[in-house]
């Protein structure tokens, strides 16, 4: 772990899963709480500086600093990872790409968001593999968990799907459920813009509390051994 911050990935074993949204969210959180919170965009698509900032950084977003990082699939140039800030949100390639695991081995935590539809329920053993082969390459690695977004409580094999999810993965099984939102839709499309009212908001800020609780118990735990 850096001695100036945790870095906390946020990936997904295919798109559209919330990944990036998820980050995106977690980061405006953080900065309205007072946290300095660096967003690292390392995802093939590039889309965080499409969607929440321009060339100078997060315009508007008090605390959160914007930074890119290309990643090959043979390893990491430069350094990227280093922090300047209490928390690094890193947006991942997907778990499939093999420059994920380049970015696995540099960070200190891991978060796996779940779309809450079929493929991504029933290809989730991909996502688990992969974990664990990063945790091989970097035993430091901690996994926060699964969360599970765009959750439509009203569609049936959403929720019969959800209940197997649980029964499976158990203690891995992150709260709150995020919440399909139309307010999110979209979201930012300038720069500066900020978090939408509205249920997923409100669930994004209870996990931001969550981790943020999470990893200032890692960072005593760290201390404490140095």
């Amino acid at each position: 772990m850096s001695a100036r911050g945790y870095r906390l990935a946020i990936a997904g074993h295919k798109g559209g899963t919330g990944r990036t949204t998820a980050a995106l969210a977690l980061a405006w959180w953080w900065g309205q709480f007072g946290r300095q919170t660096q967003l690292l965009d390392c995802s093939s698509a590039g889309i965080i500086p499409r969607l929440a900032a321009d060339a100078g950084g997060t315009d508007g977003w008090p605390g959160v600093r914007l930074t890119m990082a290309e990643i090959p699939p043979d390893g990491i140039a430069g350094e990227p990872f280093a922090v300047f800030a209490e928390r690094m949100l890193v947006d991942c390639p997907n778990l499939t790409e093999r420059s994920c695991a380049a970015v696995l081995a540099r960070v200190d935590g891991v978060m796996l968001v779940c779309g809450a539809d079929p493929l991504s329920f029933r290809t989730l053993g991909v996502a688990a593999d992969r974990l664990a082969g990063a945790r091989d390459a970097n035993p430091k690695l901690e996994s926060l968990g699964i969360l599970l977004a765009m959750h439509d409580n009203q569609d049936s094999v959403q929720a019969a799907m959800l209940d197997g999810l649980r029964q499976r993965h158990g203690a891995w099984f992150l709260e709150p459920i995020i919440p399909i939102d139309s307010a999110m839709q979209g979201w930012p499309q300038q720069p500066g813009i900020p978090l939408p009212t509205g249920p997923a908001s409100v669930a994004y800020r209870n996990l931001a509390l969550r981790v943020d609780r999470w990893i200032a118990t890692a960072i005593g735990r760290t201390h404490s051994v140095g």
